[in-house]
């Protein structure tokens, strides 16, 4: 994890154990970032359950609602992967 990704991952974990983690987080990066870590880590801190299910995907109460993709190829990657939309780029670049 670089140091840059620990940052975010504190922060984030912070505002969770505080009980001021915003209703929505965008976590944006390349691909083998730490997305999904940091999610699967931000859930299974919230769902506050002793036996990590959430870590391993399989706690009732976890769900993905939306996923989407950004940058070349975005269709082939939307559709080979049944990502919901593409919209990301356009609030990224904000």
């Amino acid at each position: 994890m670089t140091p840059a990704n620990e940052a975010s991952r504190r922060v984030l974990l912070d505002a969770v154990r505080a009980g001021k983690l915003a209703r929505t987080v965008l976590l944006s990066g390349p691909a083998g970032s730490g997305k999904l870590s940091l999610a699967l880590e931000c859930a299974d801190a919230l769902l506050g359950d002793p036996h990590h299910r959430a870590l391993r995907r399989e706690h009732p109460d976890w769900h993905v609602l939306a996923g989407a993709v950004t940058g070349y190829d975005e269709d082939l990657i939307r559709s080979a992967f049944g990502v919901d939309f593409g919209l990301v780029e356009t609030v990224a670049h904000f």
